[in-house]
């Protein structure tokens, strides 16, 4: 959400909606005029990989420990792509994928060495984590469900009549 601190207004739902409140998670600073900040840190190391196990369980976390360990580094110890990863590798057809087969999965979504130096600054190690969890995800949608989800990304957050959706049609 590059940017998102200066053109904050055009994400906000309509007015009519009342006393609405709207959660944003950003790593920029809002402008103070508009939005009140709630600066949050990521997880510690050892909360990153607790959460891990709440999500695939404590036995398997158990079983490569140190693979969960730089699987939560990889993903800068934010709790939304620890998330998305646990509940990845929760799904039955991943059960029996491996931490470091996972841990290689996500490095290979990143994998141009200008992309990927040794030393990487936390915020953008973290900024690629997320996007590497959605990726998969993603990648995981058939082409009918992106299509859908792309048609409703057009809409405002506001109720979609389903008369609209159904004249939307894949091509």
């Amino acid at each position: 959400m590059s940017g998102l601190a200066k053109n904050f207004k055009q994400y906000l739902p309509p007015a009519d909606l009342g006393k609405l409140r709207l959660l944003l998670t950003s790593r920029d600073t809002p402008d103070q005029r508009i939005a009140e900040e709630l600066p949050l840190e990521v997880l510690l190391p050892g909360a990153a990989v607790a959460l891990l196990a709440s999500i695939i369980g404590q036995e398997r976390v158990a079983r490569e420990t140190s693979a969960a360990e730089k699987l939560c580094e990889e993903l800068g110890y934010l709790p939304l792509a620890l998330e998305l990863v646990g509940y990845y590798l929760e799904d039955e057809d991943y059960q029996s994928l491996s931490l470091s087969a996972m841990l290689a999965k996500l490095k290979e979504k990143v994998k141009h060495p200008a992309l990927s130096p040794e030393e990487v600054p936390m915020a953008i190690k973290a900024t690629r984590g997320v996007q590497a969890a959605f990726d998969l995800s993603w990648d995981e949608l058939t082409p009918e469900a992106k299509y859908l989800a792309c048609v409703l990304g057009a809409f405002a957050s506001a109720a979609i009549h389903w008369v609209f959706m159904r004249g939307a049609t894949f091509s």
